[in-house]
């Protein structure tokens, strides 16, 4: 093969995609088209073809071994090897480059016969994803771009060529930092070295993206949004992650405490999701990918451990085994207790201390064997759920009566943060209350109604109807086929005359409206011009507020305005027939038709003159 003529020295760190890239723009052309001529494969260059890279070296008269060695060389799909580490595409820059200004200045420096662009050089270690800063500089790298030309995604000189004109001001705008533990291990890794039990049998990319992951949860919450996390985030959570992890599993458990340890103290803790987020979101997405069955198995021990699981859930891909764990409100929920009585037997028991206070009950962790030998002796009230099976009442109706008070938790939502729970005592007391006055039903008497029907027939609540039945104020029967609340039947007319109300005295916007002699938008026109005082009024069956007009203000109204359609109708002459004589005749509307939306003339002025005068 013919020797190039002109050629740029060959660096140890260079990758392959960048010596080709510089010999194109030593000769002034694109990477792509220098290959082309010289009959070298572009992808063969970009994916560390031995052969071609060989052929790429003896044509610029470089060292073969040194191209080789810095090689990234395509193993798979979405995998490369260099040195032999694998790394997955997402530890890889593959159609972005990222520069060090400081780095491209000081290539510029050396090589002063050179221009720019063939000086610059890529280093291996600006290919790596989670390579964010210049170790040798300390300030972060430049990114430049994406541009939409695919031919130039893999040409380093063609993009360093973006970045040339501004070098000096990237590198007095950069900001010194520290590479972090992640780059540092990164780096380490490429290099071969072993430093960390647990990191160093993954691949790099899941050994990277568990550290992000971790120490995204560290910084900022079980919630945090790791893809909308900044390039500065990433680093800094990559940073605090590979810190806490790289010492071993029993580091990893030591991070696993801390996350634990800062979730809300009054916040339930009856999952693994509760404390460590988008970390247990991630080992449990991977669960079919061997690289994270380690802390994965950490994960799932530590939580089995520590936290209240129930026997039988899955956790991580694996069901769990008899519970090791209550807390007060588990135990209280597995045996239908009270949890403040719950509370005072297992402190009498030795098994809380006065510190448990100020603990949620999601949050006092108990024994399970113990606690649940104490509990077993407190059971005696009914969750909401059991509570309506047992009076038999929809939940609908439940929720009514609940918030009336007629029928009242033993433990209140709202107090204690956790679920009602009503006393059996307390349903049968209320269930003899309403059925104390009934008498068996007659088959099909129709005067009688289920207690929602009734109140949905007369606009009105369930609970006023229970009030009635409880004061005795209307007669009920006991249904035969049913029990309990749906049982009780209440007599319809007795409750729609207990619950209407006075009439106002007023018509309805329909009713007025038709006494006026117009239409609906027409009265609301005249109300909106004043011609018409309408007030607001309770409807006296379904007690919602509507608009009203008085009586005597329609009688008002007509005493002194007559529509054109009603005239029409009392002279028995065509609308528009009248309208033509009346507007012959010189007389006007009394209100804009356009306004109001129809025409309207006093009374005074249509009304014929009695004969003879």
């Amino acid at each position: 093969m013919t020797r190039l003529p002109l050629t740029v020295p060959l660096h140890a760190d260079e990758t392959p995609m960048s010596f080709v890239s510089r010999l194109g723009a030593r000769h002034g052309v694109p990477m792509a088209k220098l290959c082309s001529d010289f009959g070298l494969s572009f992808r063969g260059v970009v994916n560390g073809d031995a052969g071609t890279l060989r052929r790429a070296a003896r044509l610029a008269g470089a060292d073969p071994d040194v191209l080789l060695d810095a090689a990234f060389v395509l193993s798979g799909s979405n995998l490369w090897s260099r040195r032999g580490t694998l790394l997955h595409r997402t530890v890889l820059r593959r159609e972005r480059i990222a520069i060090c200004p400081a780095c491209a200045l000081g290539d510029v420096a050396a090589e002063p016969k050179l221009r720019p662009i063939a000086a610059i050089y890529g280093r291996a270690c600006w290919l790596l994803a989670p390579v964010r800063t210049c170790h040798l500089h300390r300030i972060p790298l430049t990114v430049v771009e994406k541009v939409d030309r695919p031919q130039r995604t893999h040409d380093f000189a063609w993009h360093s060529a973006l970045l040339v004109p501004r070098l000096q001001e990237h590198v007095a705008a950069a900001v010194p930092r520290d590479p972090g533990a992640l780059e540092t291990y990164v780096l380490g890794r490429l290099e071969g070295k072993a430093v960390s039990p647990l990191l160093d049998p993954m691949p790099l990319a899941s050994a990277v993206r568990l550290c992000e992951t971790a120490g995204a949860v560290a910084l900022s919450g079980p919630k945090v949004d790791i893809k909308a996390l900044s390039a500065d985030e990433r680093l800094a959570a990559g940073g605090r992650g590979c810190e806490a992890i790289t010492a071993g599993p029993e580091a990893f458990r030591a991070l696993l405490a801390d996350l634990m340890s800062q979730a809300a103290a009054r916040r339930r803790m009856d999952g693994p999701s509760v404390a460590f987020g988008r970390l247990n979101d991630l080992l449990q997405l991977t669960g079919g990918e061997e690289a994270f069955d380690v802390p994965r198995e950490i994960l799932r021990d530590f939580v089995v451990a520590n936290m209240p699981i129930a026997a039988g859930r899955k956790i991580l891909g694996r069901v769990v085994g008899p519970r090791r764990l209550h807390t007060v409100h588990t135990l209280a929920q597995a045996h239908n207790v009270h949890r403040k009585t719950l509370r005072k037997h297992l402190k009498a028991a030795g098994l809380l201390a006065d510190r448990h206070a100020a603990f949620s009950d999601h949050n006092v962790r108990i024994e399970a064997k113990a606690g649940s030998k104490i509990a077993r002796q407190l059971e005696g009230t009914l969750s909401k759920a059991a509570a309506m099976e047992m009076i038999n009442i929809p939940r609908a109706q439940m929720d009514v009566l609940v918030k009336a008070g007629l029928i009242i938790p033993q433990r209140s939502m709202d107090r204690f943060a956790a679920h009602d729970r009503y006393a059996i005592r307390d349903l049968e007391r209320f269930m003899a209350r309403l059925t104390a006055r009934a008498v068996p039903a007659p088959a099909k008497d129709k005067r009688f109604r289920q207690i929602p029907t009734v109140a949905k027939i007369c606009c009105c609540s369930a609970a006023e109807v229970v009030r009635l039945v409880l004061r005795g104020k209307v007669r009920t029967q006991i249904n035969r086929y049913r029990y309990g609340y749906q049982g009780v039947h209440v007599e319809l007319s007795g409750v729609r005359k207990a619950v209407r109300r006075p009439d106002t005295g007023g018509l309805s916007m329909r009713r007025a409206a038709r006494a006026i002699g117009t239409s609906d938008l027409v009265l609301e026109a005249l109300i909106a011009g004043g011609q018409v005082a309408s007030f607001v009024g309770a409807n006296p069956v379904n007690r919602c507020p509507q608009k009203l007009v008085a009586r005597k203000e329609v009688a008002r109204f007509k005493a002194k305005y007559v529509s054109l359609w009603r005239l029409s109708k009392q002279r028995r002459t065509h609308i528009a027939t009248l309208k033509e004589r009346l507007d012959r005749a010189g007389i006007k509307p009394a209100f804009d038709p356009d306004t109001v939306g129809a025409r309207f003339y006093l009374l005074r002025q249509v009304k014929p003159r009695p004969r003879g005068r």
